[in-house]
């Protein structure tokens, strides 16, 4: 796994994981914490090394009230204009059939931006817990080129399709991503 996928693995999902192992177990070491800026959630990783996010957010549409997304970028030292990759996240929580998005057609992310397809290809599963026997949560991770995030956040109706799952993002998503593009821009 690339750097910058393991930035965002830890601030999206092992960060919120290390910290609840530790009010369990005080024997574990906590990652660093988050601090906010307004909506975003910034991780300082040590080596002058820091990740953006936009904390996760529900999506719309039927039977997808257990879908979240996300999104961000890494840095090293100053920001020196835009980031090469913006990754966007999924996280699914389900007791519905498919439990887990294994193969990669069931993964793949395809984007309707205003109408116009956008076949990004599979999305990397990065995190799969089954609590007890049916409740399961997935994350899943994917990059993509910052033009083409540029081109996602300036669409008016965006939807989505991974695998069996289709649903459409809120306008509070897209104005998020928006934000975020505009503090990459800065």
């Amino acid at each position: 796994m690339n750097y910058v996928a393991k930035s965002a693995l830890i601030v999206l999902l092992v960060l919120p994981a290390a910290q609840l192992a530790v009010a369990q177990d005080k024997g574990v070491v906590p990652s660093p914490p988050a601090r906010f800026e307004g909506k975003f959630a910034i991780a300082d990783l040590g080596n002058d090394r820091t990740v953006v996010t936009v904390p996760h957010q529900r999506v719309s549409g039927e039977n997808v009230c257990n879908v979240w997304v996300s999104g961000g970028y890494t840095f090293v030292g100053k920001p020196q204009g835009p980031p090469e990759r913006v990754y966007i996240s999924f996280t699914r929580v389900s007791t519905d059939e498919p439990k887990m998005l294994k193969s990669e057609t069931e993964r793949t992310l395809i984007l309707s931006l205003d109408g116009e397809t956008l076949n990004l290809g599979p999305m990397s599963s990065v995190k799969e817990v089954t609590a007890g026997y049916s409740l399961v949560t997935q994350g899943l991770m994917l990059h993509m080129p910052y033009e083409t995030f540029k081109k996602f956040t300036h669409a008016r109706k965006v939807g989505v399709t991974l695998g069996p799952l289709r649903f459409d993002l809120t306008e509070q998503n897209l104005q998020d991503f928006r934000d975020l593009l505009a503090r990459m821009t800065r």
